[in-house]
């Protein structure tokens, strides 16, 4: 290694943020690397035993993948200064190239793109389901939940959601849909955690075979810090906080002019 790649290893790192506001941006793009776990929830309807299979894959699947990523970047802060990750587009490519060469860098992103493949096939059999679901359920195309009559596919659902795909990626920066993806669902989880006192309270005679671990704090906590990471972003960045917030809000009358709609049909 030449002057320059021991500089990057002997160069310090500063863990502490430089601003809590810039902290909790970049708090965005980590949780969209961390939203991979969700679309496990959206097939669990095809699970066998889901009570006890879903927590254990939750639980484990998380943790692996979780302890690799933070390995893994690690070794970039390691490898690579501060300032080249934070400008770098292909931040593994880089680290490999600057230990192995060029040959290290071209084999890396060359596995960065089998990687995302793989995620791509994964979330376009399971992202579909939701299609599938609102379909089946009256609240969306009835043709979204129809069935391949050979591959027992929802290939209807799959084909819109790969339709909606094409034209957000077509339209928006890489860094633009990490932070409308997360932005725009992150408001939901906090929803569906709260609907577990909803439940607990308007439903209590429901059989609950996993109950929610620290109830009622856990949730608590989740929600509080859901709702101080939207704060941020409305003050931060309020065009792409304020777009997911419209859209949002425009699928409330959406949806009850739908169901009256379909009540009236």
């Amino acid at each position: 290694l030449g002057n320059a790649e021991l500089g990057a290893f002997s160069e310090p790192l500063r863990w502490s943020p430089l601003t809590a506001t810039g902290f909790l941006l970049a708090l965005v793009s980590v949780l969209w690397a961390y939203d991979g776990v969700t679309p496990v929830c959206a097939v669990a309807g095809e699970i066998r035993d889901p009570q006890r299979n879903m927590p254990r894959a939750l639980l484990t699947g998380v943790a692996i993948v979780a302890s690799i990523y933070l390995a893994i970047n690690v070794a970039y802060l390691w490898v690579l200064p501060l300032e080249v990750v934070q400008r770098s587009p292909m931040v593994a490519s880089d680290a490999v190239g600057q230990v192995l060469g060029g040959g290290g860098s071209a084999l890396i992103a060359g596995l960065v793109m089998v990687s995302t493949f793989g995620a791509l096939a994964a979330l376009a059999v399971s992202d579909p389901r939701v299609f599938f679901a609102m379909g089946r359920d009256g609240n969306f195309f009835r043709a979204t939940s129809r069935v391949h009559p050979r591959f027992q596919t929802p290939h209807v659902a799959v084909a819109v959601a790969g339709l909606v795909a094409c034209i957000y990626a077509s339209i928006r920066t890489f860094e633009e849909l990490a932070a409308t993806f997360v932005l725009g669902l992150v408001p939901f989880y906090a929803l569906a955690v709260a609907a577990v006192w909803r439940l607990r309270a308007k439903r209590p005679e429901l059989p609950r075979p996993y109950r929610t671990f620290g109830y009622p704090w856990v949730p608590l906590f989740y929600i509080a810090g859901i709702a101080v990471l939207m704060v941020n972003a409305l003050l931060e960045t309020p065009g792409i906080a304020l777009l997911n917030v419209g859209i949002s809000l425009a699928g409330i009358p959406v949806y009850f002019i739908w169901k009256r709609r379909r009540g009236a049909g």
